[in-house]
Parts: C-alpha cells; sequence; structure tokens
C-alpha cells in the first residue's frame, strides 16, 4: 500500500508560467520533502505559537 502524504502548505516555489499552465500551485514534478509531525506543526493561534515553541525547545534544543 502506498503511503498518504499531507500537504503543509508551508513552502510553494512556482514560476508564473507554471502556474498559468497548470492553474495548480504544486505544478505537474514537485519536489516533495518529508517532515515529521513536529516539524509540519501549523500555526495559527497564540496557543498553537506556545506549542511550537515547545517542540522547539524540547525536541529540537532550539
Amino acid at each position: 500500500m502506498m503511503p498518504v502524504l499531507e500537504e503543509t502548505t508551508g513552502l510553494y516555489g512556482i514560476t508564473k508560467a507554471a502556474l498559468d499552465k497548470y492553474r495548480c500551485r504544486i505544478g505537474r514534478n514537485p519536489y516533495v520533502q518529508i517532515v515529521d509531525k513536529f516539524e509540519a506543526v501549523d500555526i495559527n493561534t497564540e496557543d498553537d505559537f506556545k506549542i511550537a515553541e515547545y517542540i522547539g525547545k524540547i525536541i529540537y534544543g532550539l
């Protein structure tokens, strides 16, 4: 069974020509960077930021 990938919407880089041609921000042949759930934490609120800060300190020693 193939793994399921979920995009983090963390970073996109695409030319205007490719966006116009494929009408999609991902493009025809995207590069996929696999990240774990701690690297992919989404920050939308102050509480999310506190969680990300905690992860950075405890897991990554930042």
